[in-house]
């Protein structure tokens, strides 16, 4: 029988004891036998003023506790109603700590239960959740909290989570729990009382076990889209979707490509799949956005079928990284002496291979500790399964040849469908959706990048000789059996000279560095060249070769008879060699491509993420053959393609030479804008301070308007500014989902922003576009800066030297058509039919006084500008 509970909430003046705060409100649930049996609950006195950032936190007035009593006077009430019971908590760490040294306060000892944090057990058995707050928790699972951060309200509905909690660890086999055990006793909570209950289901522990079977998938992947069938009478057709068909049905039967510019809410997803699915062809669909993959599969997918009266196979194809590798994860639980993260994460993944089909890492909410463990189990780099029909991507990849739709994103389209299954490509219509972002795609196949993050945490990973790391597990393993261990012991010390040579690199980096620079190109990148031993690498990256070339050679020889945990460590060994092998490689590159365009990227000046990158200015010429194609039908589809209704820009980018029929759709998506520009707005050439203070000062006004409202940033820095200040502001923190504070996933911050009552989301380039928000939920959209490239930018140091434009010319020829692009984009969230309407802010001048202007205004329809004053 599983101990009795005492879920436990308190309501504080503050978070330190120390500093004065005191409880200002207490409640206790008492769970036995998975019922909840009992409650006690009260305010307490606190003999202080209760700040306000607390009363408005948690509604509790001065009022509400003057007649209540003093802490001391309800100790013993509250010290028999905990008894000896586990002391449970969301959060226990701040509740029972708090509750401790406040009963050391007044001269009590302090409680010593066990103690049991629901934050942390929904974290293991709710790996698929996006947040894990209680208020988040209690709407997943339809738990009553009207009152969130009153006391009573928030220990029942904890109470009640824990019971769900318990039903759902009740519900795991045994064995599966007990796998899980080694991992569990690194975190907080104690788990070992959990399974010495008798509940778990029947599970056939041979199957989970043995992984030459199926491993340690239970269900059985089915890629079949199985979804309820929309009525024909629900499928809203437009005009503009009629002519999208239409066009695109005469270009196949013509076996010519289209280029299509569509605006926002046309209905382009649903017509580029019926016009080719009705032409009897294979839809290959490639995005740039995870937000429009999701779109695809769950909305238009299903309308498709429903007009067509048919299902449709669909297969969602993304990079061999984003799958889990059975084998590399397995092989990973032999060693139970891990961080906190990384054996939450092995805990969460065994549940989780209970539930999935596909193996895909989106499915999972990982911490950043657990992100840094994905990239050692993923499906990168070589696989040694001994069944390949276990292995998550070749289920994926097998699907694709009886697939109606493929969807994928850009960069697994060109590097791996392209290049592996031209075949297919001919029986099927590409659409490259959000195909504005494609020439970026094609660039950025030509770019070498050096990450001195990686290479070190390469060279850490193979560790040495003397410690228990990959180098000196293969070496074990070899000198086993009879191998030769030389080649080991010169990786060792050349491990240890290619460390010396890259702290050399980044005391480099350091003093070329301008303080506030992100991106160090040109002559500074020259000044790095006295840092480097270009010698000393060439003879490091000689001795990796080697091993892997000697272990490769070994494995061959050894594969059919060595214990599969000793071939996935060897395969683990070959992926880190071959890997640092290719970072030097591209370092030697860098170095020696003066010819080359090349640059320095470093993110908040942290010199150790520093990135090298070389771009060699010629794009690989298969990307150029295969947009130029005449055998194969391509879409390239976009809402922001043209430049005053022309696509020669567009298809000059992506040295586009063969006829393409073109279709422009009108855009009258923006009429019901309503655009706004504040008339005290400070010039551009200004600190960004002031342009952050006043767009501060605007968001105060919006508070309690209940509104919903996206700010679109073209700058971390800014964006992070503007939320400092509005930090400082209890009410406004409390609303606010800010990219890369809040949470780095977009998807995550996204559902978070509409789920909430009212919000404020502060997104940058992530966020410009591939974000859709249901109906009219968002209200008003805000644009702090035009979102301009520099003209020493990368990407336009790219497009200048492959087209030989001139510095002078660089404004107009790029800079200008690539920001009335994205300004398109982002205005797009706002307005995503002919039926929406909403408020337009821009903290940017130019929008009024520049000579340009009218590029940015046609471009959203011309709307009227108004004007405002922020005081």
């Amino acid at each position: 029988m599983l101990g009795n509970f005492v879920v436990v909430d308190i309501e504080t003046t503050g978070n330190k004891v120390s500093s004065g705060d005191t409880i200002i409100q207490f409640s206790a649930v008492k769970v036995l036998n998975y019922e909840i049996v009992d409650q006690y609950t009260t305010f307490v006195n606190p003999h202080m003023r209760i700040p306000d950032q607390i009363t408005y936190l948690t509604n509790i007035k001065d009022t509400d506790v003057s007649d209540a009593p003093s802490f001391d006077s309800v100790i013993d009430k509250i010290i028999q109603f905990i008894g000896d019971s586990i002391f449970v908590a969301h959060n226990v760490h701040f509740d029972f700590e708090f509750l401790n040294n406040l009963l050391i306060k007044y001269g009590r000892k302090p409680l010593t239960n066990n103690t049991f944090d629901t934050v942390e057990f929904s974290r293991v058995l709710l790996p698929l959740s996006l947040s894990y707050k209680l208020e988040d928790l209690s709407t997943q699972f339809n738990i009553k909290l009207d009152n969130h951060h009153r006391a009573d309200e928030d220990a029942l509905a904890t109470a009640k989570l824990l019971l769900i909690l318990l039903d759902k660890w009740n519900s795991i086999p045994l064995l599966v729990k007990l796998r899980m055990l080694p991992h569990l006793n690194n975190l907080q909570n104690k788990y070992d009382f959990l399974v010495n209950n008798d509940n778990s289901t029947d599970f056939d522990e041979q199957k989970y076990l043995n992984l030459s079977e199926k491993s340690l998938i239970i269900k059985n992947s089915n890629e079949e889209v199985t979804r309820e069938l929309y009525n024909n009478e629900w499928f809203k057709q437009r005009k503009e979707q009629e002519l999208i068909i239409d066009h695109l049905i005469k270009s196949i039967r013509e076996e010519k490509s289209s280029i299509i510019e569509a605006p926002p809410g046309t209905g382009k997803t649903l017509a580029y799949l019926l016009g080719g699915l009705q032409s009897g062809l294979k839809v290959v669909v490639s995005t740039s956005t995870i937000a429009l993959q999701e779109q695809i599969i769950k909305k238009e997918v299903p309308k498709a079928e429903g007009i067509l009266k048919r299902q449709l196979k669909t297969t969602l194809l993304k990079g061999k990284s984003n799958y889990l590798c059975l084998n590399r994860f397995v092989t990973s639980l032999s060693k139970t002496k891990d961080t906190y993260d990384i054996s939450l994460t092995k805990a969460q993944i065994l549940l989780w291979l209970l539930e999935t089909d596909t193996g895909d890492r989106d499915e999972l909410s990982l911490t950043s500790g657990g992100s840094s463990y994905w990239e050692h189990i993923c499906c990168n780099g070589s696989c040694i399964s001994l069944n390949h029909t276990d292995c998550f991507y070749n289920k994926k990849t097998n699907d694709i040849e009886s697939s109606d739709i493929i969807i994928t994103n850009h960069h697994t389209m060109l590097k791996y469908l392209l290049k592996t299954h031209y075949e297919l490509l001919k029986k099927s219509v590409i659409v490259f959706d959000e195909s504005h972002h494609l020439e970026k795609v094609i660039n950025s196949c030509s770019i070498k990048s050096v990450e001195i993050k990686k290479i070190l945490y390469y060279i850490s990973k193979l560790g040495t000789i003397d410690n228990d790391k990959s180098l000196s597990s293969v070496s074990e393993i070899v000198s086993k059996h009879q191998g030769e261990v030389t080649s080991f012991i010169e990786v060792n010390s050349n491990l240890s000279r290619a460390r010396i040579q890259l702290e050399q690199i980044v005391e480099g980096i350091k003093i070329i560095v301008k303080k506030d620079t992100e991106i160090i190109s040109d002559k500074d990148v020259d000044l790095l060249e006295q840092y480097v031993n270009l010698e000393s690498w060439q003879n490091i990256n000689f001795v990796v070769e080697e091993c892997i070339t000697y272990i490769q050679k070994f494995y061959s020889n050894f594969s059919s008879f060595l214990p599969r945990q000793e071939l996935a460590v060897i395969d683990e060994f070959i992926n880190y060699l071959s890997k640092l092998s290719q970072q030097i490689v591209y370092l030697m590159y860098f170095f020696n491509g003066k010819q080359f365009l090349r640059w320095i990227e470093i993110e908040r000046g942290i010199y150790y993420e520093a990135k090298l990158q070389v771009h060699n200015s010629n794009p690989d010429e298969i990307y150029s053959n295969f947009l130029n194609d005449n055998s194969l039908i391509k879409v390239l589809i976009s809402g922001s393609l043209t430049v005053k209704n022309d696509f020669t820009h567009f298809k000059k980018n992506l040295n586009i030479n063969t006829q393409y029929n073109e279709l422009i759709i009108s855009n009258n998506y923006f009429k019901n804008i309503k655009l706004y520009v504040p008339d005290n707005l400070p010039s551009i050439s200004k600190s960004p301070n002031e342009i952050c203070s006043l767009l501060f000062k605007h968001l105060k006004e919006y508070i309690k308007s209940n509104e919903k409202i996206l700010v679109l940033f073209t700058s971390h820095e800014m964006l992070r500014q503007t939320y400092q200040l509005a930090s400082r502001n209890s009410n406004l923190k409390n609303i606010i989902f800010a990219q890369n504070i809040t949470s780095s996933s977009k998807q995550k911050l996204t559902k978070m922003f509409v789920n909430s009552k009212e919000g404020i989301l502060f997104g940058t380039e992530t966020f410009w576009e591939g974000v859709d928000f249901p109906g009219s939920l968002l209200t008003t959209l805000i644009i702090v800066r035009l979102p301009f490239l520099p003209p020493n930018h990368p990407y336009i140091q790219v497009r200048a030297k492959k087209d030989s434009i001139k510095n002078s010319e660089k404004f107009a020829k790029i800079c200008l058509p690539d920001s009335v692009f994205r300004f398109k984009q982002g205005v797009g969230r706002l307005i995503r039919d002919d039926q929406d309407s909403g408020k337009l802010i821009i903290f940017d001048k130019r929008i009024v006084e520049s000579n340009y202007r009218s590029l940015f205004l046609n471009a959203i329809g011309n709307p009227q500008i108004n004007s405002f004053s922020i005081k």
